[in-house]
């Protein structure tokens, strides 16, 4: 996997700017230590992070990564010329299989506990998909550039906001980096809520329920958000998703009673659509 090390661009340019290391601290609203630690190549900063240095710098954040290329030959051919990226609530294990009943060339930015199941873990490796690990928290900014290449090649990116499977059947805080590479890539947004939790739960390979509900939402078109921010559209998206799942629990039959769930979704919903006002 590749690392960035991008330290000596950010020093070099701050240091014709005349402008020190606290000064960018202060526009960063980070620590000195930390613009320090960037620059030294110690730490890779996370996106936000490095998106405010390239802003205060006055810089092209793809000049900072101009060294690292991805050069591989693709030839992807597309209905439409839409960027896209989906996004999809996580539930349980089986979700990762059922991302693949999207009718799209997609990749997938997901756990990478997929590419150590039998089978399955092949598959997820071959096709090139972009796991995801713990391991991995200092180059989160590799994974993003990653995605990023794949939409300009054709691609359309699989992501899980939530990061983890939700083991009480609701829907966790959504991480901001899914909406921060459709400002970047100019993609459209497309929701897709899966209800699968009771057919197999997080830990659990006891099938407990037969019935799986999916349901692809509107589209959120790059043109109707690409002066939001990225928690505006995340707030945006978990709305429509939340709405979504609350309907789809109501008005179809369960072998489990999901009324607790659906209060406290509703709770969630009450608090999102406050907030948006």
């Amino acid at each position: 996997m590749t690392t960035y090390k991008f330290g000596d661009k950010i020093r070099l340019i701050r240091e014709k700017k005349g402008l020190t290391l606290k000064e960018i601290a202060e526009k960063v609203n980070v620590t000195e230590s930390l613009i320090s630690q960037i620059e030294r190549n110690k730490v890779s900063p996370a996106i936000d992070t490095l998106l405010k240095i390239a802003e205060v710098l006055e810089i092209d954040v793809e000049y900072l990564f101009s060294d690292y290329k991805i050069e591989k030959k693709v030839n992807i051919v597309k209905k439409d010329n839409r960027k896209k990226i989906y996004v999809i609530n996580h539930l349980s294990l089986i979700d990762g299989l059922l991302v693949y009943l999207i009718p799209d060339n997609i990749r997938v930015m997901g756990n990478a506990i997929y590419g150590k199941i039998p089978l399955l873990g092949l598959g997820f490796k071959l096709i090139g998909n972009i796991p995801v690990s713990k391991k991995d928290q200092g180059n989160t900014l590799y994974l993003y550039y990653t995605a990023k290449e794949y939409i300009e090649k054709g691609y359309s990116i699989v992501i899980f906001p939530e990061g983890t499977r939700s083991r009480m059947g609701g829907m966790q805080k959504f991480q901001n980096g899914a909406f921060y590479l459709a400002l970047d890539a100019k993609a459209d947004i497309v929701p897709i809520v899966f209800d699968t939790w009771n057919f197999l739960r997080p830990k659990s390979f006891f099938i407990r329920e037969r019935n799986i509900h999916i349901q692809v939402l509107d589209t959120i078109k790059y043109e109707n958000i690409k002066d939001f921010s990225p928690k505006e559209i995340s707030n945006l998206t978990k709305t429509k998703m939340i709405e979504a799942l609350i309907n789809i629990r109501e008005k179809n039959m369960y072998n489990y009673n999901y009324s607790s769930f659906i209060e406290e979704l509703k709770k969630e919903l009450s608090s999102l659509l406050k907030n948006s006002k």
